[in-house]
């Protein structure tokens, strides 16, 4: 079998293709086999250097029920929450987060009354202070 150039590009160009219809969750994070993330592009058993891709981190905040990240946790990612999301593990007392995520709490539903912004994890939180907000968001930092 000879290796044909132009056929190979037509593929790869078709696989990209592909890659970038994709939603973010479904590409796996960091480097990984471009044949094993596109079934179906006809690029198994291509000899010749293997082909990466790099999907860009999402902003995560996780929320632990103790101080230094101990105990019940829940994880959140990108996106806005008019009330606080039900999966949160009560009173929160630390918050671990990406160095890519900024999260703004607000005292009152619809991100009214009084916001905080929180940049970078917090290994001790006040659960008085944690059980006065009603939403969030989580966003990347800029």
């Amino acid at each position: 079998m000879t290796f044909k150039p132009i056929a190979h590009f037509k593929k790869l160009v078709a696989g990209l293709a592909i890659l970038v219809s994709l939603p973010a969750q479904a590409v796996p994070f960091g480097p990984t086999s471009l044949s094993s993330t596109l079934p179906g592009t006809g690029m198994k058993g291509l000899s010749g250097p293997e082909i990466r891709v790099f999907t860009p981190p999402t902003p995560i905040a996780c929320f632990f029920k103790r101080t230094q990240y101990r105990d019940t946790y829940a994880c959140i990612t990108l996106g806005s929450y008019p009330k606080m999301p039900d999966t949160l593990p009560g009173r929160v007392h630390s918050i671990a987060m990406t160095s890519i995520t900024t999260v703004i709490l607000c005292t009152k539903t619809n991100f009214r009354g009084r916001c905080d912004t929180i940049i970078g994890s917090k290994p001790e939180f006040s659960g008085r202070t944690w059980d006065s907000y009603k939403s969030m968001r989580v966003r990347f930092r800029f």
